[in-house]
């Protein structure tokens, strides 16, 4: 799924481990005690930005909620210089899912559920 941010700030979207943090601050991966490896990736081709307007709020190892702070951007200046703003979120591992809610959302929707 891609989620086209409306404001600077990317919470988690499960309780887990921030497995990998990228040094760009341009996107992070968490781990939930299932297992379940999820990709957050802010915009598309941030990576070019070098960092430039991103701020990690958490590192790697850190554990963190569903809908806790992990990185803050400069909306405007991130927009004005990515080639879209859409950003990713990637189940990376096989489990399967329901999709809950579709459409515009809010930080702390449920919009899937895990289906062991």
């Amino acid at each position: 799924m891609a989620v086209e941010p409306s404001e600077g700030i990317v919470l988690s979207p499960a309780d887990g481990v921030i497995e990998v943090l990228f040094p760009t601050a341009h996107a992070f991966g968490v781990r939930t005690p299932e297992g379940v490896e999820i990709l957050v990736h802010v915009g598309v081709d941030t990576v070019n930005l070098r960092g430039e307007g991103f701020t990690a709020l958490k590192g790697q190892g850190d554990r963190v909620t569903a809908g806790e702070p992990v990185i803050r951007f400069n909306l405007e200046l991130v927009r004005s210089k990515a080639p879209s703003m859409l950003s990713p979120v990637l189940i990376t591992t096989g489990q399967a899912f329901q999709v809950l809610k579709e459409g515009e959302v809010k930080g702390g929707d449920p919009i899937l559920s895990y289906q062991p």
